[in-house]
């Protein structure tokens, strides 16, 4: 069997570009988009996760965490323009019938993947419990905006993931919009 340069070439090319890509997406949340306003169950909570959602005026919203052997990043990210600097979120880790307020910052982050700007407003950690808790999210100054809820801090990717990151960009824009 004869192989040519240029197929070599192409080959090495592909598995360069597949490997590149990969290790980008090493780095960055799994992405969902799920619809504000219903409870969401957070599966995996270990595992680095963003969910993109929006304020929806005088609700909150509740993501349901399952018992945890070992304590948990949390993060609130809004948008680092005029509306996100704007929104005051607030989360609330609600658990063996105590309720505490999770830690408000103030921080820039740039995130290198999706090249969005973003401003951390509440980045605090959870764990571990022995049994279901939930985090309930709210926007103090009763506007609308996007904000992400992040959790988790295992970079696990399979390749389902992967091939929703070839239209995550448009997700994103749609997101930003509020669509």
């Amino acid at each position: 069997m004869t192989l040519s340069i240029k197929s070599i070439g192409d080959s090495t090319m592909k598995k360069c570009f597949a490997i590149l890509l990969f290790l980008g997406f090493a780095f960055a949340h799994k992405p969902y988009f799920p619809v504000s306003g219903q409870p969401i169950a957070i599966q995996n909570p270990t595992v680095s996760q963003a969910h993109y959602l929006h304020f929806l005026a005088g609700s909150s919203q509740s993501f349901i965490i399952p018992a945890l052997e070992k304590a948990v990043p949390i993060e609130v990210l809004v948008l680092d323009d005029d509306l996100g600097r704007s929104l005051e979120p607030q989360a609330l880790w609600i658990c063996a019938g105590e309720s505490i307020t999770l830690s408000q910052v103030d921080q820039a982050f740039y995130e290198e993947f999706s090249k969005l700007h973003h401003r951390y407003k509440v980045a605090d950690s959870v764990g571990p419990t022995s049994e279901p808790c939930e985090v309930r999210i709210s926007e103090a100054s009763g506007k609308v905006g996007p904000y992400t809820f992040a959790i988790g801090s295992e970079e696990k990717f399979d390749f389902g993931d992967m091939l929703g990151f070839f239209s995550l960009g448009e997700k994103l824009e749609r997101w930003q919009n509020g669509e």
